[in-house]
């Protein structure tokens, strides 16, 4: 019996299982691109107070804090707004944060109707969000030490009870 000779087995196998590596490296690099959480430089960035001031996002925030991003548009962002509220309801010691690049008539709207703190960001893209809603925790020392992408299920006691235990400290 006579092998193929190795370009042709190569041809081969690229032709059966070529697609699937470039599937691979396409996914690979949208994971990285839009899913994985980054860290955010907060000296670099700047945010809309509720009154129209610039400022830059250290000066705006008091640490430690929960940093969440969200946007009007986005159904998961806005299906967990009243769970988000309520966990900063009766978790009143904990700082949260919800940063859009909604309009100011949009935010000033969430903000009175769920009482939470929303400022407002030019684009979150200079935050390193390319995706939403993702949430950020920080220490008093204005380290992350906690990232989470997509919905959190902020009425459940057993997903809330690491964000409790680290403000807790």
């Amino acid at each position: 019996m006579v092998s193929k000779p190795r370009a042709e087995r190569l041809r081969s196998w690229l032709a059966r299982y070529g697609f699937f590596l470039v599937l691979a490296a396409g996914i690979g690099y949208w994971y990285f691109r839009y899913m994985v959480v980054h860290e955010i430089a907060w000296s670099e960035q700047a945010v809309i107070t509720p009154d129209g001031r610039h400022l830059p996002a250290e000066e705006a925030l008091q640490f430690p804090c929960v940093v969440h991003f969200y946007a009007s548009w986005c159904g998961p962002c806005v299906a967990e707004l009243p769970k988000l509220s309520g966990f900063a309801a009766s978790h009143r010691h904990i700082r949260i944060y919800l940063i859009t690049d909604d309009s100011a008539e949009k935010a000033q709207r969430v903000s009175e109707a769920f009482g939470l703190n929303v400022l407002r960001a030019d684009d979150l893209d200079d935050f390193g969000v390319h995706t939403i809603p993702v949430t950020y925790f920080y220490d008093k020392r204005h380290e992350q030490v906690m990232a989470t992408q997509g919905a959190v299920a902020w009425d459940n006691h057993s997903a809330t009870q690491p964000i409790e235990n680290l403000f807790s400290q």
